[in-house]
């Protein structure tokens, strides 16, 4: 077994008294290692846990991870999952996880995750939400602590402001069948209504990137009557819709969504903001002006509008 330092030595174990207190509930911690986890495991089995044990290889399925997830009813309370190679996934599984997150309330088990600072890094970097969404992180690593490098920002350039838009224009299209296949593969296992609502409202993005519009509409009306009574995610998909067809510059598609996430959501600055950026690209400055103002009397917070709108003043040569 592996020596501990005196803080090693307490991290561990207010790691197990989390555990504890934690059994037979819904928990995601990390865990930063320099070497093999073994010792750790050594430890939480000598306090009783039962180890679900899971290795994530890149020539895995993308269903591995999730499927035994899903069954965590077979397992006894005290069982916790270490799950060793998730960065090997990368970029699926983590954009999945980041988007669909909450699917991991209903599993009642612990779930730790472990790797290098570097495998950290990259999981904080490509799921951020599921990074925020942990309980705690735990830093056995024996380095010297690393920090990741401070975002620097370029050049300003107009962009849609659209909560959790997965990075879909970094993937071809094969790495978009795959996030399909995944998410039709857990519409075949998951009988919640709200998940399944996630999940097809994920397929309304991807087939719409994908230039399947038939496909990507069908999945859009499924989702429109899981969520019929919810105005607030309506508008949100109906955001993200408009932004995915911004990028394909079919401008008049994009206003159409644009216009009926503010119809549902009247009070949200976000989608007056974008639909100012699709004004803006049409030429139509003094609607996108209009747009940009409501979005700052809405919200005066709200930086990009203020900024949009100098962009068009400069258009209109109002210095």
């Amino acid at each position: 077994m592996k020596k501990c330092g005196m803080m090693s030595t307490q991290l561990l174990k207010e790691l197990l008294n989390e555990l504890e207190l934690t059994k037979g509930k819904n928990c995601l911690f990390f865990i930063i290692l320099d070497g093999s986890g073994s010792w750790i495991e050594d430890r939480v089995k000598e306090n009783g846990f039962e180890i679900d044990r899971i290795f994530l290889a890149k020539e895995d399925s993308l269903f591995k991870l999730v499927d035994i997830l899903l069954k965590w009813k077979e397992t006894e309370e005290n069982t916790i999952y270490f799950v060793y190679g998730m960065i090997n996934q990368a970029p699926e599984i983590l954009s999945y996880l980041n988007l669909h997150r909450d699917f991991l309330y209903d599993i009642k088990r612990p779930l730790i995750i472990l790797g290098n600072i570097h495998d950290m890094q990259g999981i904080a970097t490509l799921a951020p939400d599921l990074w925020r969404f942990r309980s705690r992180t735990y830093d056995f690593s024996q380095k010297e602590k690393e920090t990741r490098p401070e975002y620097t920002p370029g050049s300003p350039t107009i962009s849609f402001q659209v909560r959790e838009v997965p990075s879909l224009f970094s993937w071809d299209g094969e790495e978009l069948k795959r996030r399909i296949d995944l998410d039709e593969h857990l519409l075949e296992v998951i009988r919640n209504d709200y998940d399944r609502s996630e999940l097809y409202g994920s397929l309304v993005i991807y087939y719409a990137a994908l230039n399947d519009f038939e496909k990507s509409t069908e999945n859009l009306d499924i989702f429109c009557e899981l969520r019929k009574d919810d105005k607030r995610s309506l508008s949100v998909l109906y955001g993200r819709l408009a932004h995915v067809y911004f990028l394909k510059k079919m401008l008049e598609k994009a206003l159409e969504y644009c216009i009926r996430a503010i119809e549902l959501d009247p009070e949200d600055a976000t989608p007056y903001n974008n639909r100012g950026i699709v004004y803006s690209e049409l030429k139509k400055f003094d609607e996108a002006l209009g747009d940009y103002s409501r979005a700052i009397e809405l919200d005066p917070e709200y930086a990009t509008p203020y900024y949009n709108r100098g962009i068009v003043y400069s258009e209109l040569k109002k210095f």
